[in-house]
């Protein structure tokens, strides 16, 4: 019995360092686990959820290519500014 409770008293320190994270862990995964199952209750088609994430990543996709196409306006707009300046100077 004595050596039982040395090893339970040795043992605890690493074991409760461990055990929030997995608790944690553990806790997240239930969490994805009843909303996969809620979407599913609410739409028994899965091939509408693919098609919605399908269409939510080009969404994503077509904000990319405005930001960029935003970036190129300024920099043109820069340049015209240097060019006006430079124009002004040799004058």
């Amino acid at each position: 019995m004595h050596i039982c409770q040395l090893q339970t008293h040795t043992n605890p320190p690493t074991k409760t360092h461990r055990a929030p994270k997995s608790a944690s862990a553990l806790h997240g995964l239930c969490q994805q686990q009843q909303q996969q199952q809620q979407q599913q209750q609410q739409q028994p088609q899965p091939q509408q959820q693919q098609r919605q994430q399908q269409q939510q990543q080009q969404q994503q996709q077509q904000q990319q290519q405005q930001q960029q196409q935003q970036q190129r306006q300024q920099q043109q707009q820069q340049q015209e500014q240097q060019q006006e300046c430079a124009l002004m100077h040799t004058q």
